[in-house]
């Protein structure tokens, strides 16, 4: 994401810089709500639900717009995107990792008090 705002930032100027953190924190805060809303309308599941690749690409996208405003930053700025796109992508790796490590312990736990905590910490990334 950082590399797609690199190239959009030098095609594109102010516009995008002045909201993209609107788009991130509606975005983040409907997929939490709907998580969290869901999580209320139910009862704990016996066995897990899994994510459609829809689901996971638009959460994989409203999650990432932040390092899409970096990109476009760095274009304005007029710096090299490179180095800064190496170290995101291996700190992304490595918390997506310890994140995935982390879900499969705490899977034992009742599924929607999970997506209770997903949705709240959604909305507060937006915020």
């Amino acid at each position: 994401m950082p590399i797609i705002g690199w190239f959009l930032g030098k095609f594109l100027n102010q516009f995008i810089q002045e909201i993209d953190h609107w788009i991130a924190f509606i975005l983040l805060t409907i997929i939490g709500l709907k998580m969290i809303i869901e999580d209320f309308k139910k009862e704990c599941p016996t066995d897990t639900k899994e994510f459609s690749l829809t689901t996971l690409f638009f959460l994989a996208i409203t999650t990432s717009i932040d390092a899409l405003a970096i990109g476009i930053t760095f274009a304005f700025l007029k710096n090299n995107i490179a180095l800064p796109a190496l170290i995101i992508a291996i700190t992304t790796f490595i918390t997506s990792l310890i994140a995935i490590i982390f879900g499969h312990k705490v899977k034992s736990l009742c599924q929607n008090k999970i997506q209770t905590i997903g949705g709240t910490v959604l909305i507060i990334i937006g915020g």
